[in-house]
């Protein structure tokens, strides 16, 4: 019998799963974490029994997380930033890179999580499935987030971008360009390319 070579987990993420992640959280948060030493998992507001760090793709947020919407015409991402603002108007953006993610990485839909949020029971919502299964819905345009059930530690992170967003009123109602405000969050960084390809 022929044996194979063992695939590490460092080989099977470089094929499967994106180099960096990205979360974006406000800057009081990001300095509490400095000062604790880590990203601490929380609970989705929407999904209790679902747990962890929330992340994203940057190509596929800026095609999917952009394009597809269920808030009155706001877009997944302005949802997203919306959110957060709620807290406070100054943001930041962190990127993590997935080599250094030891535990377990999920995904699940947006799509299909804001219109199931409310059905019980829900493999699918509560707990997400492997990362890898990332293709599956990508195949699918869907815009997915990637849940980590760990705490990771700061200094595996990197703080790449901020932001002040002072109208926060018109972010709430849509009018403010998306575009623009991403490319001021990601300016003066090599993934501001992707943010200027964004229609």
């Amino acid at each position: 019998m022929k044996i194979l070579p063992i695939t590490t987990l460092n080989e099977y993420r470089c094929k499967e799963i994106p180099r960096y992640l990205y979360t974006i959280t406000t800057r009081a948060n990001y300095e509490s974490m400095c000062k604790d030493g880590f990203i601490h998992v929380g609970k989705d507001p929407l999904r209790p029994k679902m747990y962890g760090i929330f992340m994203f793709d940057l190509i596929n947020f800026t095609k999917r997380w952009t394009s597809n919407s269920f808030f009155r015409r706001k877009s997944f991402a302005t949802e997203l930033l919306v959110s957060i603002t709620d807290k406070s108007k100054d943001l930041v953006v962190l990127k993590i890179p997935t080599k250094n993610l030891d535990g377990q990485l999920r995904v699940r839909s947006l799509n299909y999580l804001f219109k199931n949020w409310d059905k019980h029971n829900d493999y699918h919502l509560d707990t997400g499935f492997g990362a890898h299964m990332r293709k599956h819905f990508t195949q699918h345009k869907e815009p997915i987030e990637y849940i980590y059930k760990e705490n990771i530690p700061i200094d595996r992170v990197e703080k790449i971008g901020d932001i002040h967003i002072d109208d926060t009123k018109k972010l709430a109602r849509g009018e403010l360009k998306l575009k623009d405000i991403l490319s001021d969050l990601f300016r003066d960084t090599p993934q501001h390319k992707a943010i200027e390809q964004m229609k």
